[in-house]
């Protein structure tokens, strides 16, 4: 059972580096439209709806830009957060990607948060893997992992994972365009 999930998760990384690489757009926009129907085409399933919207909800503060500012960046999530809650109908705590990508944003979103835009995409980071690693205590109400009841405390949540996997690998690419 877990194999089908794998390989549809690598068809969708494939799918997405072949657009980026044999593509060219006009901004960042369409360059993330084309991220989010890549996924949504190869992936399949609720994680394929789930990261096309993510995507698809991003992108609407690329129109005409070349690059993305943190205010931007914090609007765009937050957006593509949004997004899933209305699609998933999930919350913090059910165990779900969400309890990723929600501590994410609400640092970004943080009035505290670092104006320098590395230093705040290492504590979104940062938030989004202390948001993946809580999941572990928690009992699946969403999901696959929901039909395992009690059976899902202990484990890890996939979907916060490779929640918290992109906010790194965001983090890691400003970094390296810096």
């Amino acid at each position: 059972m877990h194999r089908g999930r794998g390989r549809r998760g690598s068809q969708g990384a494939a799918a997405v580096r072949k657009v980026l690489r044999d593509d060219r757009f006009a901004d960042i926009r369409e360059q993330l439209d084309a991220v989010a129907m890549a996924l949504v085409n190869s992936v399949g399933g609720a994680s394929g709806a789930l990261y096309g919207t993510f995507f698809l909800r991003l992108s609407a503060v690329g129109e005409g830009r070349s690059t993305l500012d943190l205010a931007a960046l914090t609007t765009g999530l937050g957006s593509a957060l949004a997004g899933i809650r209305e699609l998933g109908g999930s919350s913090p705590g059910d165990k779900t990607l969400v309890d990723a990508l929600h501590p994410a944003v609400a640092e970004l979103e943080s009035p505290t948060r670092s104006a320098d835009l590395l230093t705040a995409l290492d504590r979104a980071a940062t938030a989004a893997e202390e948001g993946r690693n809580a999941t572990a205590g928690m009992v699946a109400r969403m999901g696959r992992g929901s039909y395992l009841g009690d059976r899902s405390r202990g484990h890890v949540d996939a979907g916060a994972t490779s929640m918290a996997l992109l906010f790194r690998c965001l983090h890691r690419s400003a970094e390296a365009a810096a």
